[in-house]
């Protein structure tokens, strides 16, 4: 018995890196909100345990932002390699299918 194999469509993945980066930018925009939003109080005078508790969190969603925007530029990068390869891939069975059966292969467009 073989194992089901997955058909995954270009469109699917084209998709998924729209998909991530409209998060991404979302999630950048929070962050930064957030962070801005405690300097700001900082500034004001604001100071003791509390402001220090809330310097230090968001210097580490400051820090969780830069390790999201790596992580998500990885993650595209690799599915436009999967996306480029597929596309190979796909214009290479199609020529290898004409090549044995010419016109029986499925149109290009």
């Amino acid at each position: 018995m073989t194992a089901p194999k997955t058909v995954v469509q270009l469109e699917a993945v084209q998709a998924t890196i729209q998909k991530a980066q409209n998060l991404l930018a979302e999630a950048q925009s929070l962050g930064s909100q957030y962070v801005a939003h405690s300097q700001d109080i900082s500034g004001v005078g604001w100071n003791g345990d509390a402001n220090q508790t809330s310097m230090m969190v968001s210097e580490h969603v400051n820090a969780d932002l830069v390790k999201m925007v790596t992580a998500t530029n990885e993650l595209v990068d690799q599915l436009n390699k999967f996306g480029q390869q597929a596309a190979h891939q796909d214009a290479a069975a199609r020529q290898a299918l004409q090549a044995v059966h010419p016109g029986g292969g499925a149109s290009s467009t």
